[in-house]
C-alpha cells in the first residue's frame, strides 16, 4: 500500500507490479487482493483499494475495519474483546480451513490484521499458540538471525531413501511467524526466495543434462 501511495494505482494489479518480490509471494498477495475485495478476478483494482492508498491515520484504520469486517463476518460476531483461540480457531475451521497450520497461520494473520484497524483483541487469544501439523519445531530464533536460512551455493538433486535433497533441505526450513522481529521476517524471506531460486536452477541444470 505504501509503494502504491508513491507509484500511484495502476490500472490492473499483476505480477509485474511487485516484480521485486519472489513469485510465492506475488501468488500470496494477489491471493489476498482479491479476496479482500481490493481488485477484482482480472485484477482490475477497485474503488476500495484507491481509498485504502490514500487514507493515513485513523480514516486508514477506519477502512480497513470495514474490509475485515465483510470479508470475516464469522469471525465479528464473535466477541473479539473477550473471545478465546480456540473460539476463533473453530470459526476458521468453518469457513473450509481443514488443515491446523493453515487454521494458525489464518489465525495469526486476523490478529494482525485487526491491531492494524485499531481494534482491541481479547488477552485470551494467544495468536502463535497451537500445534504444528508436521510435528517439528521451528529453528531456534537465535539461531535464525545469527546465520543465513539458506546457503548461497546450490546442492545436489540425489535421491537419499526416495527424498531428494532439495526435499530434505525444504523440510528443515522453518514456518514464518508474524511475532518474529523485523530483521528476522526479512532473513527469512530473503532465505525462501534464494531456496526457490536454488531449486529452479538445480530443476534447469537436470532437464538440460537430460537432453
Amino acid at each position: 500500500m505504501d509503494a502504491l501511495r508513491v507509484s500511484g494505482v495502476p490500472t490492473r494489479v499483476d505480477r509485474s507490479v511487485m516484480a521485486s518480490k519472489s513469485g510465492s509471494t506475488q501468488a500470496l498477495l494477489l491471493s489476498a487482493i482479491r479476496y479482500f475485495g481490493l481488485a477484482s478476478e482480472n485484477g482490475l483494482p477497485t474503488r476500495e483499494l484507491e481509498g485504502l492508498v490514500k487514507a493515513e491515520g485513523k480514516e486508514r484504520q477506519e477502512a480497513w475495519r470495514s474490509i475485515l469486517e465483510r470479508s470475516y463476518p464469522n469471525l465479528f460476531k464473535l466477541d473479539l474483546q473477550r473471545a478465546t483461540t480456540q473460539q476463533i480457531a473453530e470459526s476458521l475451521a468453518k469457513e473450509g480451513l481443514s488443515s491446523q497450520d493453515t487454521i494458525r497461520k489464518a489465525l495469526n494473520f486476523f490478529s494482525l490484521a485487526v491491531k492494524d484497524a485499531g481494534l482491541r483483541l481479547s488477552p485470551h487469544i494467544k495468536p502463535y499458540a497451537g500445534h504444528r501439523k508436521l510435528g517439528r519445531p521451528a529453528r531456534p530464533l537465535i539461531e535464525a538471525q545469527n546465520k543465513p536460512l539458506v546457503p548461497s551455493t546450490s546442492f545436489r538433486t540425489t535421491e537419499v531413501d526416495g527424498t531428494n535433497e532439495w526435499q530434505m533441505l525444504l523440510s528443515k526450513f522453518p514456518d514464518f511467524d508474524p511475532s518474529w522481529p523485523d530483521d528476522l521476517r526479512k532473513n527469512w524471506l530473503e532465505g525462501f526466495e534464494r531456496l526457490s531460486i536454488i531449486c529452479k536452477n538445480n530443476k534447469t541444470g537436470a532437464s538440460n543434462n537430460q537432453v
